[in-house]
């Protein structure tokens, strides 16, 4: 992810944006307008996709912090906010949620309690789409062993604000030493995968299959990826590729068109010769290549010859 990137976040004109008024909602909600505006025309520039989707990262982070700073928390404090999941892991699309775990040291919540409901609050109020969770380091361990869904969103965190101790203290505990060793980790990940392709008929080639979820999808990969950290301690693709664990796979084949259509249309690949991605409206079924597309044929086929793919998230 970046480091700087003044076009995307400038943070002395968002701070100079506070100081204009007494509630800063609207420098807030101006700064993620700006910033949905240049991702938007980076990606009609094309940019790299994988770029794109940690830009966006990139900038809920700063957002994030920000937000943050507002709250007492006082100094020292035994409480840090952790990205968790695909947004843990750096990776942020387009209408997606940000999941946040706010991790204690202890287990007594009240102590933070005016300032966690203050700081969720102000996300609401400013139009990020957040899933939270308050949990301790032992609140962690307690629930990640008994939830694979839980130990896997863990797994990819990142510190965003507050002490990095605890999240590590937090990884130690959750850690294949302590829980989930990696053969069982890796049984339950294969019978999890089983159950969701049976839900699409244990097929890709459905009318509308699933972009993330079908078999052969984002998903797929990313339960690759869930393994070798277990086994390997790496969630770098790359890296498993290095030990022979998997061929190389190419998401960014489908995250791109994932990142274009967002909620208010599905991915659709047509084929017609050969196959063409682009978007296709669920309200007037008609059809539209996407920007990454490039092609010489001067027409387009209709919606009734694509095979769609839902874009949700």
């Amino acid at each position: 992810m970046p480091q700087v990137d003044p076009e995307l976040f400038d943070l002395s004109q968002f701070q100079a944006e506070l100081a204009l008024k007494a509630s800063p909602i609207p420098a807030y909600k101006k700064a993620i307008r700006q910033a949905r505006e240049v991702l938007d025309k980076r990606f009609l520039a094309g940019r790299d996709i994988r770029r794109l989707i940690e830009d966006r990262a990139w900038f809920v982070d700063q957002i994030l912090r920000a937000a943050w700073k507002r709250f007492d928390w006082d100094k020292g404090a035994d409480i840090a906010l952790v990205a968790v999941g695909g947004y843990g892991r750096g990776e942020l699309h387009p209408f997606s949620d940000i999941d946040l775990l706010i991790l204690l040291d202890g287990d007594d919540h009240e102590l933070f309690r005016d300032a966690i409901e203050g700081f969720l609050t102000l996300l609401w109020d400013i139009g990020l789409e957040v899933g939270q969770s308050v949990r301790s380091v032992a609140e962690c361990a307690e629930e990640a062993r008994a939830d694979l869904t839980i130990i896997t969103n863990l797994m990819e965190s990142r510190t965003i604000a507050g002490p990095e101790q605890l999240r590590q203290r937090m990884l130690q505990v959750t850690s294949p030493a302590e829980m989930w060793p990696s053969k069982e980790f890796f049984l339950a990940k294969r019978n999890e995968q089983r159950q969701r392709h049976s839900k699409y008929n244990n097929t890709e080639y459905n009318l509308e299959p699933n972009v993330k979820r079908s078999p052969g999808g984002l998903r797929d990969i990313q339960t690759i990826l869930w393994i070798a950290r277990r086994q390997f301690g790496t969630l770098n693709l790359q890296a498993v590729v290095d030990q022979a664990f998997s061929p190389r796979a190419n998401t960014s084949y489908w995250y791109r068109p994932r990142s274009s259509c967002g909620r208010s249309a599905t991915v659709c690949t047509c084929w017609q010769g050969a196959p063409r991605t682009g978007c296709c409206s669920i309200t007037s079924a008609s059809w539209r290549p996407c920007s990454a597309t490039k092609t010489t044929t001067p027409s387009w086929p209709s919606s009734a010859s694509c095979r769609s793919i839902t874009g949700s998230s």
